[in-house]
């Protein structure tokens, strides 16, 4: 068997010879390829010339894959031969029947199963290889790991108007999973691991959310996600009408308080106090204050939330982001997520225009700042040390 490499020797030249000189230098050049027993080079005149790998013996071939799996998952199987082969046979289960250079190799039963394989080119056969000893073991398959799932909307802060939403998930192993979708909590939406893209229709007066989780499966073990809470997709009331959805806060293990906010345009918004208008603030709890960003305005606006002395001061973490109940575990805004900020007086800087170190609205959209009691990123932890740590919170323009 032989195979053609083309060379130039006349760029070889080049680099031996001396321009304009009549004598030309000789040079070496080392060439190698595992595959190739010899080399011919042809015809023996200057100029353009062939470089022949001559293969004259047949492959040598090993398995390789993983020595362990679970009765009915796949694994996958790889023939590695050099010579490099062009045909394969295999031994071995259900491989036994197989003839390219991998086998998705499984079994119904317990037990250890060997397998090999015998490749061949134009120079026939090889020998079998060492078998690959893999051991089956019974009980329900590995769960799925490393899925991430994500979405993405357009526009990306979703308006009364409506849009839509795309979402995927990627990164499972083993790659044999399957998936189905779960859209508003009704299972069957789609089996793909991108499914279409979901047209979201205008918000009306009271605004609505979607709500998206994919079930990942290898045979009969699966596990979903995002693992607790779905991904989700706000499409924003006229107003910000409607109740707030806290679905989302009991999910994450805090009881939701819901309160809508004016945002100022060019005057200050009335001054809300969190006791007694959405009760209770302590350690479980999660404030989740609603407002629309307005068409236009006259100042960038500033929104605090400051303590109030008849009850106990306590740090807070305020994040700002596009859907209720969402706590921020960093500093880096990310997904949904715009702004965050831990303090005593969480304020967060916010204007239709943007700005250095002002968050950019976009006009008509719904916004949420979600309110905790927590002194730092990650934390579970309690920062407020009674029942009730209200807060006033301050919409400046």
């Amino acid at each position: 068997m032989t195979r053609s490499i083309r060379t130039l020797l006349a760029a070889f030249a080049a680099a031996f010879a001396i321009a304009g000189a009549t004598t030309a230098f000789a040079g070496t050049v080392h060439l190698s390829d595992p595959n190739c027993d010899s080399f011919t080079l042809s015809p023996v005149v200057a100029g353009s010339q062939t470089l022949t790998c001559i293969i004259s013996t047949p492959p040598t071939c090993t398995v390789a894959g993983p020595g362990a799996g679970s009765v009915g998952t796949p694994v996958t199987l790889t023939a590695q031969c050099s010579p490099a082969a062009t045909s394969w046979a295999w031994t071995g289960g259900n491989c036994a029947v197989v003839t390219t250079q991998t086998c998705q190799a499984s079994s119904a039963g317990a037990g250890v199963v060997g397998y090999t394989v015998l490749g061949t080119n134009l120079n026939g056969p090889g020998g079998q290889s060492p078998a690959l000893n893999v051991t089956w073991s019974s009980g329900p398959p590995p769960f799925p790991t490393g899925c991430v799932a994500s979405i993405s909307t357009v526009p990306t802060v979703l308006t009364n108007a409506g849009g839509t939403a795309t979402v995927s998930v990627s990164g499972c192993s083993p790659t044999s999973v399957t998936y189905n979708w779960s859209r508003n909590g009704a299972a069957g939406w789609s089996t793909s691991a991108t499914p279409p893209t979901d047209t979201l229709g205008p918000g009306g007066t009271a605004g609505y959310t979607n709500s998206y989780q994919v079930s990942v499966c290898n045979g009969s073990s699966c596990v979903s996600v995002p693992t607790v809470n779905p991904l989700t997709a706000f499409v924003p009331g006229t107003g910000g009408g409607g109740g707030i959805d806290l679905s989302a806060c009991a999910a994450a293990g805090y009881v939701g308080h819901g309160v809508d906010l004016v945002y100022p345009t060019s005057t200050n918004s009335p001054r809300v106090l969190t006791t007694p208008t959405v009760g209770s603030f302590g350690g479980s709890d999660m404030i989740v204050a609603r407002f629309v960003a307005a068409a236009s305005e006259g100042n960038g606006s500033n929104l605090v939330a400051s303590e109030y002395s008849i009850y106990p001061a306590a740090f807070r973490l305020a994040t700002l982001s596009t859907t209720p109940c969402v706590v921020a575990t960093s500093a880096t805004p990310s997904g949904n997520i715009l702004a965050s900020k831990i303090s005593q007086a969480p304020g967060l800087n916010m204007a239709l225009a943007g700005g250095f170190g002002v968050i950019k609205l976009t006009p008509g959209a719904t916004y949420y700042v979600n309110y905790v009691n927590r002194d730092s990123y990650g934390s579970t932890a309690s920062s407020c040390p009674s029942s009730n740590c209200a807060m006033y919170i301050d919409f400046n323009n």
